[in-house]
Order: C-alpha cells, then sequence, then structure tokens
C-alpha cells in the first residue's frame, strides 16, 4: 500500500499530532523514576542513620561512664582496693559493657571489675598511645579481649591528678557480639539486613555471624573506600550474587561503621513498576489512538470509498445500468455522493444514448455522401469514358484516360470508405492493391504482359493520409504502364512500405521496365512532387534498370497499429 493513501496519510498526522504529547510522558515518567530512586536511597540512609543511633548512644553511655569515674579520687589515684570498688560500683547493671578497667601510664592493670591475666599489659594499644598523647575520648577498633578472648571495642578516657597531669588510661570494652545483636532488630522492616564493620570493611564478630548474612556482604575492599567521605550509599552485589543498595553510617569515625542493607529488585521495585506503566501507558494509548483511527477510517470512510469507487469504474468502462444503493450505514456524506452519483450515471446515460443516436445518423450520413460522391465520380468517369471513344487524336484520349485514372482513384477512396465499418480508417493494403490493380486492368493492352506484386503491412490510415497516398502511386504506375514496356515489352510493377530507421515510414514503387528517364518534367510529375509534400516527405525516383519511385512519408508510422 502506497504511504500517500488515505489512511497513511491521516494516520501520520495524528501521529505527528500526539507523538509530543506521548514523548513528553515518556520523558516525565523517566524523570519521576530518577527522582524516586534518589528519594529511596536517601530514605535508605536516613534508615542507616536512625539504626545507628542505637549503636552510637552505647559509645555515647560508655563516654559519660568514663567521664563520671574520672572523677573520683580513687580511680584517679589508682588506690586498692577503693578503685575496683569505685569500678564495681558503676559497672552494676550495665549489661552492655564487658569490662572497666584503670591502667598505669606503663599500660598495666591497676584495678578491674573482672580479673585480668598477670602480666597483661595495654601498652602497645594503639588507643593507649592515643590517649597518653592528648586524645580526651577515644574509640579503638576491634581488638581481642585478654579476659575473654573475644572481639571487643574499646572507649578509653584519660586520669588526671588534681595538677592536670595524666596518672592513667581507664577504659570500658564494649562486646562487639552486643553491638552486632542491637544493630541486628533495629527497624528490621526498613531494611533486608545490618551489620557492624570495621574500617577495613570486615563485619564485626565474624566468628559468630550468621554464615548467610556473611554471604549477603560486598567484598571488604569495596566497602572500605565506600565509607570515608561520610553516610554513603553503595550499589553493588553481595558475595552471594544478589544486586544490593548498601547505606552505610559511621558509628565512630574511622574505627566503626553500621551497613544496611535492601535487595535493589525489593528497593526500586515500584520505582521501576511505576517507570514500566509510565512508559507504556502513554505508547500504548498512542498505539490504541492509532489502531481505533485505522478502524475508523477503514469502517466509515475507505470501506464506502471502494464501495463508491466500483460504481465509479464501472462508469468509467461504460456501464451505467448499476446504481450505488446499499448504503443505509453510511454516514449522511457517503450517502448524498451516492446519489449524485446515480444522477450523474443516468444524465451520462441519457446523453450517450442520445450521442449514439446522433453518431448513428451521422454515420448514415456520411456513408450517403460518400456513396453519392461515388456515384457522381462514376458518372463523370463514363462521360470521360464516352468522350474518348469520339476523340481520334492519341494524345487527347492519353490526356482522358489519365484523367479517368485520378477519378477512378478518387471514387475508390470513397466506395472503400462507404463500405467499410469505419469511417475514419481505411485499409492501406487493401486499397492501395486494388488501385494498382485497377490501374492495369483499365490498361486493356497492358493487363496480360504486366503483373502486380507488393509487401504491404496490414496498417490502417486516416483518409487525409489515404488520398494523396493513393493519387501519388495512381499517377507513378499510370506513367510506369504508359513508358515502362513499349513494343509488347512484359514486366512487373511493385509495391513496398517499410519502416524508416529515423520514424515514419518509406513507400517504394518499383518495375522492371526499360528504365527510361523523362526528358522533360510533365503535369504528373508535378501532381506527384505536390502529393508527396501533402504527405509530408518527399519523392525520388531512380532509373536503370527498371524504375524506383521511394516516398518518405514521416507520418506514417508502421509501430503504431493506428498508424
Amino acid at each position: 500500500m502506497k504511504m500517500r493513501s488515505l489512511r497513511w496519510s491521516l494516520l501520520g498526522l495524528l501521529a505527528l499530532a500526539t507523538l509530543p504529547a506521548t514523548i513528553l510522558m515518556v520523558v516525565q515518567a523517566t524523570s519521576e523514576y530518577y527522582r524516586d530512586r534518589e528519594d529511596i536511597q536517601r530514605s535508605l540512609l536516613r534508615v542507616s542513620l536512625i539504626a545507628a543511633s542505637e549503636e552510637r548512644d552505647i559509645i555515647t553511655g560508655a563516654k559519660q561512664v568514663l567521664r563520671a569515674l574520672a572523677t573520683q579520687a580513687p580511680v584517679t589515684e589508682l588506690r586498692q582496693p577503693s578503685c575496683d570498688q569505685a569500678l564495681n560500683n558503676v559497672f552494676f547493671g550495665l549489661r552492655t559493657f564487658e569490662n572497666i578497667a584503670a591502667f598505669n601510664l606503663d599500660g598495666e592493670p591497676v584495678c578491674s571489675v573482672k580479673q585480668i591475666p598477670p602480666g597483661a599489659t595495654v601498652a602497645h594499644r594503639a588507643w593507649f598511645k592515643e590517649v597518653l598523647a592528648g586524645a580526651e575520648f577515644v574509640v579503638s577498633e576491634r581488638v581481642v579481649s585478654a579476659i575473654t578472648g573475644q572481639e571487643v571495642i574499646t572507649a578509653a578516657v584519660p586520669l588526671h591528678d588534681p595538677l592536670g597531669a595524666v596518672t592513667g588510661v581507664l577504659d570500658i570494652t564494649i562486646g562487639t557480639g552486643w553491638l552486632t545483636y542491637l544493630s541486628g532488630i533495629s527497624k528490621e522492616e526498613d531494611f533486608s539486613f545490618s551489620a557492624l564493620i570495621a574500617n577495613d570493611g570486615k563485619p564485626l564478630d565474624a566468628e559468630h555471624l550468621d554464615p548467610a548474612l556473611a554471604r549477603k556482604l560486598p567484598p571488604p575492599e569495596e566497602l572500605a573506600g565506600a565509607h570515608s567521605a561520610g553516610p554513603t550509599l553503595l550499589l553493588t552485589e553481595g558475595a552471594d550474587g544478589v544486586k544490593r543498595a548498601y547505606a552505610v553510617a559511621p558509628l565512630v569515625r574511622d574505627r566503626l561503621y553500621l551497613l544496611v542493607a535492601h535487595e535493589e529488585s525489593d528497593l526500586f521495585g515500584w520505582a521501576r513498576f511505576d517507570l514500566l506503566t509510565g512508559l507504556v501507558f502513554p505508547v500504548a494509548i498512542w498505539l490504541a489512538v492509532l489502531i481505533c483511527l485505522w478502524i475508523g477510517i477503514q469502517h466509515l470512510v475507505l470501506r464506502w470509498l471502494n464501495y463508491l469507487g466500483r460504481f465509479a469504474r464501472s462508469y468509467g468502462d461504460g456501464n451505467f445500468d448499476l446504481r450505488p444503493e446499499v448504503l443505509d450505514q453510511a454516514p449522511e456524506e457517503f450517502r448524498r455522493l451516492a446519489r449524485t452519483m446515480s444522477k450523474m450515471a443516468a444524465g451520462i446515460e441519457e446523453y450517450t444514448a442520445e450521442l449514439e443516436q446522433n453518431l448513428v445518423e451521422k454515420n448514415w450520413l456520411i456513408r450517403e455522401i460518400h456513396h453519392r460522391v461515388k456515384n457522381n465520380l462514376q458518372i463523370v468517369s463514363s462521360l470521360f469514358n464516352l468522350q474518348m471513344r469520339r476523340i481520334s487524336d492519341p494524345d487527347q484520349r492519353a490526356v482522358f484516360a489519365d484523367a479517368q485514372s485520378r477519378l477512378n482513384a478518387l471514387e475508390l477512396v470513397h466506395r472503400t470508405l462507404y463500405e467499410a465499418e469505419n469511417l475514419k480508417e481505411i485499409n492501406l493494403r487493401h486499397f492501395l492493391s486494388e488501385v494498382v490493380n485497377q490501374l492495369i486492368q483499365f490498361r486493356a493492352e497492358r493487363r496480360d504482359r504486366v503483373t502486380f506484386k507488393h509487401d504491404l503491412p496490414e496498417v490502417w490510415v486516416d483518409p487525409d493520409t489515404a488520398v494523396p497516398l493513393g493519387l501519388l502511386v495512381t499517377e507513378v504506375v499510370t506513367n510506369s504502364l504508359k513508358h515502362a514496356f513499349p513494343d509488347g515489352r512484359t514486366g512487373q510493377v511493385e509495391l513496398d512500405l517499410a519502416a524508416d530507421p529515423e520514424g515514419g515510414s518509406t513507400l517504394f514503387i518499383r518495375d522492371d521496365g526499360i528504365g527510361k528517364e523523362p526528358t522533360t518534367q510533365g503535369f504528373g510529375s508535378q501532381l506527384i512532387d505536390a502529393f508527396a509534400r501533402q504527405l509530408g516527405g518527399e519523392a525520388t525516383a531512380v532509373y536503370g534498370p527498371g524504375m524506383t519511385m521511394t516516398v518518405r512519408i514521416p507520418k506514417l508510422n508502421l509501430e503504431d497499429p493506428a498508424a
């Protein structure tokens, strides 16, 4: 189907008209999707910060306990047994802490809630060195407890004498298992799972960590570099190959972090669904509108156009008997068009019948004219014949004979038109053959000595071409019969008509007579040139042996069947 049809044109216009709105809706849906993703990511970060607040409260509580103890003289002076008693009084009821201990400047334990193995020292610990270096509050990295052998985190403050000099270090140890427990019970409806990680990206209390949970964590090297800038969201795959969103919130900067995670498919599922509907819905509406238009055009327009088109083609073929009638369900515009076509067909049918009747009468009148002209020419020819019988001079008789030949050629044209079914065309092959045969028969002394041969195609010409061509052939053949076969000589007259490579055609008139070229140009030669010019061409004669007259006829095209 051509794209320039009515259906495709209307569909194209509607598609172009509605496409900007569709594109705008798609762009808006895409923008909303990315905005929703950002909102979800921010929400997950907020959840991680809220969840981290509980763990951060433990650190804050440890700091407050340490500062309260650091103001008591038995502790700052490291006096026994009052130092142990002071520590035990505070430690009672604090479930989140494993131990409270005070160390001298050499890192040796002086007092402690729980018994520390002999020879134990913290002098090599980084947190101990930081406190001695002047830090007011230090939280350690993950370390192994000398008491329990489990991973712990140490919070420490310096001890000062009344003059402000550092006399030792006071610390509280927090079990990582307790922190992990707290992180695991925090608002689980907001995320799939949570875990505590150290600054190296590895989870705390890894020995007691659920293996299934461990497989959900991303590689430590990715986490180690992700939290350096504060609260961070990381989209990556866990060890189990599932893509998740990991929100990392700091508990103790550069020491401890809380990680909360949510599977990406669950986290962004609704956003993706909204995006899908936002993309599919406008496109579906756009396509539905085009489909409805397609069906509407077919049902309301093209269906009736095709129906009326069949009648129009029938009228074009000349059949005006049919009328469009089955249009009860058609729109009013097509019913009016059908009524107009019916009136038009009736009018054309009536007018055609009138024209055909006029044409019959015209053809009858033309045939009658040709018949009467033929009869009149026959009468004139008979008068010439009677006159010739009374003339004894051979030259005068020859003049009358030539004139009679020309009259016979004209009479033959009118007789051919009168007898033909088509008054506008003459069979050139039949016409020229009869002209030559009639000339040979007219010359009684030549009829047994001269034969006629032709190679003429079956071609039809109009009377304006047939008349000058017939008269030209009459003049040439008459000259051949008069001059080419003297003293009882036998011979042949030949007519050939061939297509010209340059267009048109060429007529060859030949005889195999004596080929004597005339010394003067007579009236017949003048007529030959005149008839050739009337045909739009020219005539050329070549003598010896015999004679060949070449007549070029540009307007006679043998390739055209109606030539």
